[in-house]
């Protein structure tokens, strides 16, 4: 019988919690009196409750401990019981597809190296059809390598600037169909269907939003799993042959990460980070493009190097949310009830309230404003000859 667990989930932290948490728990919500509640960066509600806390986020910024009890987020942290490093991908659909579809294939080539090692017989009888399986792979790798060029879909256009400059250098080339509402140039209304629309192309621009160690989200993992190669800027921990953190001499937390956890496999993407220069990463694109057997072997190449990368991560954030609720409740908290946490929670919740408070005035007004604007932009293309540039 699963434990019951009486929490809410607040300011944007994302359903996938939630889904976890029903797998391992039976989970009660309780919006009054929850004993832990689950939060994100997109709001402050969580500070209504003095329960114990648990910060969760996907985007490129930092747990505050002064405010969570306990945090999961991506970073290459070690702070007593209190963080756990689980990246955003790891939530979705494309990374467990990838994870599922190489764990298969590892098998299947154990399997195929086992009948050749052990029944030479039973591989000459089939070998017709081993012929055929061959020409099935042929015929499909001349599909995938003849597909269009190159995918790029983005929403938001608030990023680090060397992803419009990639772009548009890249498109210098071969024009890249973007899709999304970010740089939109195919037409009509953003793709409703990532990975379909991935599918189609050879290779995807999976640029990070921005670069920070170990910030890694579903971006590469969505190009992997469509059969396209992803083209990767962010993480700079995945720069080298295989991806290795940078460490300072002798620092422990860095090196106990990269020795314990999975790997990913450099060779199965282009990590433009491994280039001196924008032109440089393009001229191997051009090269790739125009090489189909190249294109083909870094297509093949499996992205995760252990078969058991799910597996470990997975095992990790179940473990941690064993701790977390296997301890009575006032044993539970971390954050400290002292002045001085206490005076900078205050102080943090008075300046909330004041930002409401100007918002709610401010708002009308940039409304009005923006409706004025507006209406000019209008008149000024009606009656261009009424108004002076």
């Amino acid at each position: 019988m699963k434990d019951t667990i009486k929490i809410h989930i607040v300011d944007g932290c994302p359903e996938y919690i939630m889904h976890k948490l029903q797998t391992l728990y039976k989970v009660e919500i309780n919006t009054e009196n929850p004993d832990f509640i689950f939060y994100s960066v997109f709001g402050t509600e969580h500070l209504k409750y003095d329960c114990v806390r648990i910060f969760y986020t996907g985007e490129n910024l930092r747990a505050d401990f002064n405010f969570c009890d306990y945090a999961i987020t991506f970073d290459y942290l070690i702070f007593e019981d209190r963080h756990l490093r689980y990246p955003l991908y790891l939530f979705y659909a494309s990374f467990r597809d990838i994870a599922k579809r190489e764990e298969i294939n590892n098998n299947l080539s154990k399997t195929q190296e086992s009948i050749q090692i052990s029944d030479t017989h039973k591989l000459d009888t089939s070998a017709p059809h081993t012929m055929n399986a061959k020409a099935r792979k042929y015929n499909l790798n001349q599909k995938l390598a003849k597909r269009k060029f190159c995918s790029f879909v983005v929403s938001n256009g608030k990023a680090h600037s060397i992803r419009e400059e990639f772009f548009k250098s890249l498109s210098a080339y071969k024009k890249v169909d973007s899709g999304g509402k970010y740089k939109n140039n195919i037409g009509g209304t953003p793709i409703a269907d990532k990975l379909a629309f991935l599918s189609e192309y050879k290779f995807n621009i999976a640029f990070e939003n921005s670069s920070t160690n170990g910030y890694l989200t579903e971006k590469l993992f969505d190009a992997k799993a469509a059969h396209s190669i992803p083209i990767y800027w962010g993480d700079p921990t995945l720069k080298n042959a295989i991806n290795s953190i940078p460490p300072p001499d002798n620092n422990i937390i860095w090196e106990s990460y990269k020795n314990l956890e999975p790997q990913l496999n450099k060779k199965a993407f282009i990590n433009i980070s491994d280039f001196n220069s924008i032109q440089e990463a393009i001229d191997f694109i051009i090269f790739l493009d125009s090489n189909d057997s190249a294109y083909m072997d870094m297509l093949n190449e499996p992205l995760l190097l252990d078969t058991n990368y799910a597996t470990y991560f997975d095992s990790k954030l179940e473990a941690f949310f064993a701790h977390i609720f296997s301890q009575p409740k006032q044993s539970a908290y971390r954050r400290g009830f002292g002045q001085w946490r206490l005076n900078i929670e205050r102080r943090y919740k008075k300046a909330q309230k004041v930002r409401t408070i100007a918002n709610n005035l401010i708002y009308p007004f940039k409304s009005s404003i923006k409706t004025i604007s507006n209406l000019s932009k209008t008149l000024k293309a009606k009656f261009r000859f009424c108004f002076k540039s």
